[in-house]
């Protein structure tokens, strides 16, 4: 036994100036970490070479996130196809193992109602003969897996109580394997999708507590709709409940008093049970404690303690283990503390992009916060991680950075719902049971900054990772129907407890452990001198010893007993092994083994999607993630005399196998659709795959779709090589039916940059050839790098991860205030340099996407079908590439029609500063459309335009100032200021038919209407969802965007006051859309790969062998009427012809004057008068203020036609 008066300090040399010497410890030193790390980063490296990555497991993580892992978790086993009995029925299962699911009453005041099948997994005691009953575990959480905890360690919990011993674990009600689930989501990958969206800012008092509550608000609404009501699960989950579930299962098992060994929250488990059923108590071993009594009152404030002594550890081990074994070794823990924290302060004020990470990732602030807080759960492993994270960041090694990504925010990934045993699922288990358990507080404001403030008084680093707990319980709503408000303390118990503290625990505190010792009567108080959450965070041969004791015979530990520990983080072993006997060495690999799973407790975060308070120990149950069950439990312990530690060849052999069978199981198999990616036309069409089509040298037509014509053309990458490699680019035309009358064909760009001309033909091009007249074939083509046409223009592993990587987006509108510029930043370094790694290079395909490429592929086409000129209709974008060729080809300009004109001098000059000219004018035409249709047909009407515009900019600051949650969207949606921002902006381009769904917006969040909301949730904000689907290429989304219009812009680096000036200058045009529109900015001073030819030469001509026509809207929202007024006098001769309508381009509102004068212009080259403007006919609204009946049947079968082209208005920009 270690002495009892030997002082924690004392032994490791706690302050400065008080450094003890590394040959003081008991026998010479071994430290088996570097070479055991070095085969780690190795496997490592090879990992994230070779498949995206899940979570590691040595992470304190949460489970928050969706991925594969039921494949590691030891030999397949169904629990749902075990019979659920009213007793215990063990079945075989795993390796050796029993398992079983026990009905048992929902509510034991109605014993003959509902029931809950609990799920139990029991590993026999190895002495059958001398068999003492079975020891109880619980991992904590509260809501931890106690089946999958003892698949996990339950041998190494077998060799330290003794081999008389059963080690049972059980599923607490409502969570694991255990039925009915709580659930609150449709699936598993929604939570994921869901808490990815997470802040990512630390919680603070200034501005981000609304965002947290309003999250909050969502889970309970969901949890509430979906595990409340009279016999929901929900109501019957509290920690009583299970206590006397426990006591059922040890009666059904034949002992009449129960073995127990509780970790964490287990702890307070422990307290109530024996606080309930006194005389039932066996050995119950209090682990890591809570007080109950603070837990029960929902204060969560006692916690942090002792977190800050666990965190200035690092810096002493760090220094105290010297250079060869902490990689950020300084001459004092002082200087070191310095470092981390200038480390902080920088990450905080520039976030780091990690661009090669699979998946990207942007290092924030509270990523590393929360690395560090994990680390003091498991110090052991952790501090190590920490530390290799801060030398990389200081010396922006990112090759590290990759290989530590996975450790500093577990990968998301999206994975089949049904893939994955549902047992493995996560769930609302947490808050169902710590937020019911608890005394009821509803948010008050002043409550709650006085409850911060005295957080950060305790630990002002990690309070914003803790308090968002007691947000969470205040927004709560499921009251369990049995809330135990007696005693929590006992003077009579059968049995003395025994309560084992470390003495620094960063979440569960000595304090916390000697007031719960002092209320049991009888118990005995054992203190490890250890940092770490639990005795199982450091490896102790003296506690083990006692745990054995007691568990045996029942003895207790004298008063004032202090164990030492075996191993220190960075020092590593502190005894020599050769020593010890051959027991004591087989009792210490296990301990190694218990002390990477150490029980989190608390709402420690993951990632940026982190703060949800969803608890777990590690490693975290993640569909995807690794389980260390893999590796049976009867593995051979490994030799004590192995330079890697049996707790790294764990490790090893996990990544190892999740390496292979991640790589073949979970690669590119799932795609997240949105509403938004119309670049297929799937929906429309018969199913076609264009990688069938064999692509050649010439235009060779086969028939597909309904009707259609598809090639696949080969033009040179580099027309200064053509012998050089080549681009495959896809081709879709819709045949002319008036071949009597044939005039050529027509080629259509539908913006972008980026967009899918092939989707477009798809989706419009009938109704373009009604307009432009039969006797043309429409053709549509994917430029270079995107749609169908190859090699693609991508720089994400899947689309999935981009996707996801979207998500992850800021819940705020940018501006120059806070730091939103630079996480925006970040975010455009991560993708410009993940494209210059995947498609850069000397022959990267993002080389040989500039505007002027694709100009000549539209002559090699346009010669390739036989025509001299080119015939051409040109949207947003689209109207720059019918400028770029216009300019460069003036000789083959047949008929060239550019609509919704972006001037292409800005364009190239990536000025992006002219666009919002009119967008408040078509901002203001909401309100003045609404108030003249009239109540009828605007919901938000009102006696002027101006009390509409009053009513919707004071929701505005009402939804900023509280987030409104959507919790019966599937998926749910939570409505931000941004949101309902960005919502109007993309109104501005097709009015005609999205200012309807902004008007019902607004009236359904003024009138609380929670039914039109979930209704409405798809059209205010695109869903993205987990599918079972490999997404075709076409299907998917790419980076052309940033190819073609950076790449063809000049070049114009990041400048931080450049880019606030520039920021104004568009605020001058619209305040309202200038956080939208000024990322544009970011996204190209962030760009790197330059095209080998982009056109430097004039912008104009002046002697086309056919005059432009100029197409317009007078108030377009991103191209305004006056860059196409300078265009037109930049092509001499060119016809301007405007449409009075608002919206983008002239397909945002149907005018047969417009169509009128496009056929005259497409059938003989007829220009409109000088001045000609159209009307529309249709308006918001308002409706059709054209005489339909007047009309002529072709005129009114053209109008019909022209309304369903307002649904594919093309998008300008990055938005």
């Amino acid at each position: 036994m270690d002495s009892p008066d030997r002082t924690w300090e004392d032994r490791k040399g706690f302050t400065e100036g008080h450094t003890m010497p590394l040959t003081a410890h008991s026998g010479p030193l071994r430290t088996r970490r570097p070479k055991a790390k070095a085969l780690i980063a190795v496997v490592t490296v090879l990992a994230i070479a070779s498949f995206q990555l899940t979570v590691w497991p040595w992470s304190s993580s949460t489970p928050e996130y969706s991925s594969v892992r039921s494949f590691v978790d030891e030999p397949e086993f169904d629990w749902y196809a075990l019979e659920p009995s009213k007793e215990i029925q063990w079945t075989s299962c795993y390796s050796g193992h029993k398992c079983a699911r026990l009905l048992l009453p929902l509510d034991y005041d109605v014993p003959d109602g509902p029931t809950t099948a609990i799920a139990l997994r029991l590993i026999p005691a190895a002495d059958e003969h001398k068999r003492k009953g079975a020891i109880f575990i619980n991992p904590g959480g509260p809501g931890g897996s106690g089946t999958y905890f003892v698949g996990l360690d339950g041998q190494n919990i077998s060799r330290i109580v003794g081999d008389s011993f059963d080690i049972l674990g059980f599923d607490p009600r409502g969570v694991g394997a255990s039925t009915p689930v709580a659930s609150c989501f449709e699936t598993n990958s929604q939570r994921a999708l869901w808490q990815l969206q997470d802040d990512q800012r630390l919680l603070n008092l200034t501005n981000s507590v609304e965002l947290r509550r309003a999250r909050d608000r969502m889970l309970a609404e969901r949890c509430e709709e979906k595990i409340g009501g009279e016999w929901g699960i929900g109501r019957f989950m509290s920690t009583p409940n299970v206590a006397r579930d426990m006591l059922e299962i040890s009666q059904k098992l034949g002992q009449d008093k129960l073995l127990y060994w509780g970790f964490s929250y287990g702890s307070v488990l422990g307290q109530y049970f024996s606080a309930m059923y006194p005389d039932k108590v066996g050995r119950v071993i209090i682990d890591g404690v809570y007080d109950a009594l603070n837990y029960r009152a929902a204060l969560w404030n006692t916690n942090l303690v002792d977190i800050d002594a666990v965190i200035d550890s690092f810096f002493q081990f760090c220094h105290e283990a010297g250079p060869d074994r902490c990689t950020v070794y300084d001459s004092t823990p002082s200087k070191i503390r310095e470092r981390y924290m200038d480390v902080l302060r920088r990450v905080e004020q520039e976030p780091l992009p990690v661009p090669l990470a699979e998946p990207p990732l942007v290092l924030t602030h509270k990523m590393l916060v929360n690395q560090m807080f994990r680390a003091s759960y498991n110090p052991l492993t952790g501090f190590s991680f920490v530390a290799e994270t801060m030398r990389a960041i200081e010396t922006n090694n990112q090759t590290a950075l990759v290989a530590l990504a996975p450790r500093l925010v577990p990968p998301t990934e999206c994975k089949c719902a049904d893939a994955s045993a549902p047992w493995f699922a996560d769930v609302e288990g947490f808050t169902a049971i710590a937020c019911g358990d608890g005394d009821d507080h509803p948010y008050d404001p002043e409550t709650y900054a006085e409850y911060f403030k005295g957080l950060s008084q305790t630990s002002s680093l990690i309070a914003p990772l803790w308090g968002v707990y007691y947000l969470a319980c205040a927004e709560w709503k499921v009251r369990a129907k049995w809330r135990w408000t007696g005693p929590l303390a006992a003077t009579n118990t059968s049995h003395p407890l025994l309560v084992l503290s470390p003495r620094y625990d960063p979440v569960c505190p000595l304090a916390d452990a000697k007031a719960v010792h002092e209320r049991f009567g009888g118990s005995a108080l054992l203190v490890q001198n250890s940092n770490g959450h639990c005795s199982l965070s450091a490896p102790s041969l003296c506690t083990a010893k006692h745990v054995r004791a007691y568990f045996e015979d029942g003895t207790l530990p004298d008063p004032g007993t202090a164990c030492e520990v075996e191993e220190l983080p960075f020092i590593g072993r502190t005894k020599d092994v050769a020593a010890m006997s051959t027991e004591d060495v087989r009792l210490l690999e296990a301990l190694e083994g218990l002390s990477a799973v150490v029980p989190m407790f608390g709402p420690v975060c993951v990632a940026v999607h982190a703060d949800h308070p969803i608890m777990d120990f590690v490693p975290a149950k993640v569909e995807g993630g690794l389980y260390p069950s893999q590796i049976s439990p009867g593995t051979k312990p490994f030799s004590s005399r192995t330079v890697i530690s049996r707790r790294n060849k764990v490790i090893v052999a996990i990544i190892t196998v999740a390496a292979t069978v991640a790589w073949n199981l979970c690669r590119d198999t799932f795609d997240l659709p949105s509403s938004k990616d119309v670049r297929s036309s799937a929906a429309q069409d018969p199913e076609f795959d264009w990688f069938e089509l064999d692509p050649a040298s010439d235009i060779q037509w086969t028939d597909c779709y309904s009707g259609d014509k598809c090639a696949r053309l080969l033009l040179p990458w580099d027309y200064g090589t053509p012998e050089g490699p080549s681009a495959t680019i896809a081709l879709r035309m819709i045949p002319a039916a008036n071949r009597d009358n044939y005039k050529g064909t027509i080629l259509i760009n539908p913006g972008g940059p980026g967009g899918s001309g092939t989707s477009l033909v798809g989706r419009a091009g009938r109704t373009i050839s009604r307009i432009v007249g039969d006797s043309f074939d429409i053709l549509g083509f994917d430029p270079r790098g995107t749609g169908a046409s190859t090699p693609s223009a991508n720089c994400f592993e899947t689309d999935s991860q981009r996707k996801l990587w979207n998500l992850q987006d800021d819940h705020r509108l940018l501006n120059l205030t806070d730091d939103t510029v630079e996480f925006q930043w970040a975010r455009a370094n991560v993708v410009a340099q993940r494209c210059e790694a995947k498609i850069g290079g000397e022959w990267g395909i993002a080389r040989f996407m500039s505007t002027a490429d694709v100009a000549r592929d539209m002559l090699e086409i346009v010669q390739k079908l036989g025509q001299e000129k080119l015939q051409y209709w040109g949207f947003s974008y689209g109207s720059v590439l019918g400028q770029y060729f216009s300019a460069i080809y003036p000789d083959k300009v047949g008929r060239v029609i550019i609509d919704g004109v972006y001037d292409s001098h800005n364009y190239r000059a990536a000025l992006w500063d002219s666009n919002l000219a009119d967008v408040d004018t078509v901002i203001s035409s909401f309100f003045q459309f609404c108030h003249q249709a009239g109540p009828d047909k605007c919901p938000l009407y009102d006696s002027s335009p101006e009390k509409i515009r009053a009513r919707y900019f004071n929701l505005l600051h009402a939804v900023e100032a509280e987030p409104v949650p959507v919790p019966s969207a599937e998926p749910p949606l939570l409505i931000t200021r941004k949101v309902l921002q960005a919502q109007l902006f993309q109104a501005t381009y097709k009015p005609l038919t999205a200012f309807s769904i902004v008007a019902d917006t607004i009236h359904a969040l003024e009138q609380g209407n929670q039914i039109a909301l979930a209704k409405l949730a798809p059209r205010i904000v695109d869903p993205t969802e987990c599918k079972c689907t490999v997404p075709k290429q076409w299907e998917a989304g790419n980076e052309a965007w940033s190819a073609i219009a950076c790449g063809d812009a000049d070049p114009r680096p990041f400048d931080a006051n450049a880019f606030a000036q520039h920021y104004l200058d568009l605020a001058k045009d619209s305040d309202f859309a200038a956080p939208l529109w000024a990322g544009s900015h970011l996204k190209c001073g962030a760009w790197r790969v330059r095209p080998k030819w982009r056109w430097t030469g004039p912008l104009e001509a002046q002697n086309t062998s056919h005059p432009l026509l100029v197409v317009s809207p007078q108030y377009d929202p991103v191209c305004p009427l006056r860059d196409a007024k300078a265009v037109q006098k930049r092509y001499h001769g060119a016809g301007l012809l405007v449409q009075n309508s608002h919206g983008h381009c002239s397909l945002s509102a149907p005018s047969l004057c417009t169509a009128k004068h496009v056929r005259a212009y497409m059938m003989n080259g007829t220009l409109p008068e000088p001045g000609t403007v159209c009307e529309a006919d249709e308006l918001p609204f308002v409706g059709s203020v054209a005489n339909v009946r007047a009309m002529s049947q072709e005129d009114a079968e053209l109008l019909e036609a022209m309304r369903g082209l307002s649904e594919v208005v093309p998008m300008l920009g990055k938005h």
